[in-house]
Formats: C-alpha cells, structure tokens, sequence
C-alpha cells in the first residue's frame, strides 16, 4: 500500500528552497562531468557519446542534460581525475542546500541477496555515517540523503525471498519483512536531522516520523514508466512542506 506524502506548502521565501527528490532511476548516470579542458573547451559525456564543448554552447549542453534528468558539474581535468583514481570520495559530499542547512549523500546500502557493489556490512555503514555526521555544522537543520531507508521503519518493507532468491508466501499471501539498515536507523535517532530521504526499497513509498525526523521512502515505479518523487520545501531550518508527485 502506498501512502500519501502531503504537507502543506508555504510561498517560498529568500531563505527557502524547494527540493525534487526521486530515486531508483536504475541505468541513469545522474551526475555527468563537464571536464575544462585548455583554450576554454569543454569535454561531456552524453547519453554514451563523447561531445566536444567551448564557452559557446556549454550552457546549452547544460540544459540538454537537465531536459534528460541529470546533472552536470564543471570540474578542471585534476579534479576529474582524482574524482575517477578515488570514487570513494564522491561518498564524502556535504552540499548547503539553503542558508545553515546541509544535506548528507551516500549511496551505501545493507547486504542483499542480489550482490550489488554498493552495499557494505553495517559495521562499515555505521563508521561511514559517524564520519560524515561529524562534519555536520548543525545536524538538527541537516537532510539525511541515504539511499538505504532506516530498518523496521515501514519504509524498508520488502517481500521476504527465500534461499533460492523466489518470493515466500503462505496461505497465498507474500511474505514480507523489514529488510533496511539498522546503522542508518541508528544515525537518524542520533542525530535527529530535520528530514531523511530515502529509496532501494521500491514497494515502500510512505512517509514516517522518527523521534523529531520526517523520513521519507519515495518508492519507485520507473520501469512501469512511472517516475514518483517528492517536492520538499525547507527554509531557516525548518521543514516547510512536502507533497508526493508523479507522472
């Protein structure tokens, strides 16, 4: 069952941004480097073709990538570089978002039966989180972007597999269980941002309060053709206002 996220928007004020978050987009890059390269050219990967870029258009390859749903970011061919020899550090990004607020990024998630190279056990999950909650200038203004939603949450249900990875039933009803992270769960009862984003469980979609934290799973359906997300509003610390959108 999903549920309905809505909370009212307020009119957007100086200090307010409002925020588009989806997840699960599985085959997208999302970030595409725009590499500088001598005589102000421009060197962008795009939809698996090399393109070559000046001044001149930049700005309007810029845009053919947002059209598309990703984003770009300009970066000197040192940072490209170290960025490739080191993609761990892509992990460390805290990002102000609005005036005193953070947002915290990781895509680590728990194990699962599928293999997938971003998941950790919850020991490395928790000293990951630790590390970058530390550099948090104000964790109650933060935004959790974790990819994992927090265990037993009800944003983390799944259908329970068995060993032969087929879905269990009984009685002809799925099986399901809690299957998130409890590392993250317990990074967001620390911590107590205002707001924790999360995805990876797709059948999930809801919202739920965690102690002070409103976490949010936006679910998928982005292989039916459906793209589900959320428009959150935050400003001077708060939570303005959130709605589920879709289309």
């Amino acid at each position: 069952m999903r549920t309905m996220l809505r909370k009212k928007m307020s009119p957007r004020g100086e200090n307010e941004r409002t925020i588009f978050f989806a997840s699960d987009l599985h085959g997208s890059e999302f970030v595409v480097p725009v590499v500088r390269g001598g005589g102000g050219a421009y060197r962008a990967e795009f939809h698996g073709q090399q393109e070559r870029i000046d001044e001149s258009t930049v700005a309007d390859f810029e845009r053919r990538a947002a059209n598309s749903g990703l984003y770009t970011e300009r970066m000197d061919q040192d940072e490209y570089q170290h960025y490739a020899d080191h993609p761990d550090e892509v992990e460390q990004q805290i990002t102000e978002i609005a005036p005193g607020m953070e947002m915290l990024s990781t895509g680590y998630t728990n194990v699962t039966p599928w293999d997938t190279h971003r998941e950790h056990p919850e020991e490395e999950i928790r000293a990951h989180l630790k590390a970058m909650t530390d550099h948090l200038e104000n964790p109650r203004a933060a935004i959790f972007n974790i990819h994992v939603p927090p265990y037993n949450s009800r944003l983390d249900t799944a259908p329970l597999l068995g060993q032969d990875l087929k879905v269990k039933s009984a009685a002809g009803t799925v099986m399901t269980a809690p299957v998130g992270s409890t590392s993250v769960r317990e990074a967001i009862e620390e911590a107590q941002p205002l707001l924790s984003l999360h995805g990876h469980i797709h059948e999930s979609g809801g919202s739920v309060r965690i102690g002070r934290t409103t976490a949010i799973n936006v679910g998928s359906e982005y292989g039916e053709g459906i793209l589900r997300g959320v428009l959150v509003t935050v400003g001077d610390g708060k939570l303005l206002g959130y709605q589920a959108v879709s289309g």
